[in-house]
């Protein structure tokens, strides 16, 4: 028994080294926003990032960023609209425009900005308009460098 288990493993690690190891996840594919207004809320999103709506409905919205897609849906008891939870985070190229772009446009900063010294980044979270966070990730310039 002893044998068979060590070559098993063996067995395992040889084919990890071989032949890549198997990830449990990829990559981030989608985000959902759960909302109260699925066409209000996903307009104002398209409208802030510059992005039609690749679906504009009733009851669904979304929004395609690069590989990834921002969605709008309806909620309900088991989604219902809540800061909490977890919070996606969208790279930037400039932290602190990106915040004031939103602000400008109703939302209001819930957490942040906060700095990352070890990579001139920072991080920041806006509550829309529509009662969810989103995270947004970025450089970072203090006192306007």
């Amino acid at each position: 028994l002893e044998l068979l288990l060590i070559l098993f493993t063996g067995f395992r690690l040889l084919r990890q080294m071989f032949l890549g190891m198997q990830m449990v996840l990829n990559s981030l594919h989608a985000t959902y926003m759960f909302v109260t207004n699925v066409k209000e809320s996903s307009s104002w999103y398209s409208k802030i990032l510059d992005i039609p709506l690749a679906i504009d409905d009733d009851n669904f919205g979304l929004i395609k960023i690069g590989e990834n897609e921002l969605c709008f849906h309806l909620a309900d008891d088991k989604s219902p609209v809540t800061t909490g939870g977890s919070v996606s985070y969208w790279h930037v190229n400039d932290l602190l425009d990106v915040v004031d772009l939103f602000v400008e446009n109703g939302g209001v900063i819930y957490r942040g900005p906060i700095e990352i010294p070890e990579n001139d980044e920072g991080i920041c979270q806006i509550k829309d308009p529509f009662g969810n966070v989103i995270g947004i990730q970025g450089k970072y310039r203090k006192n306007g460098n």
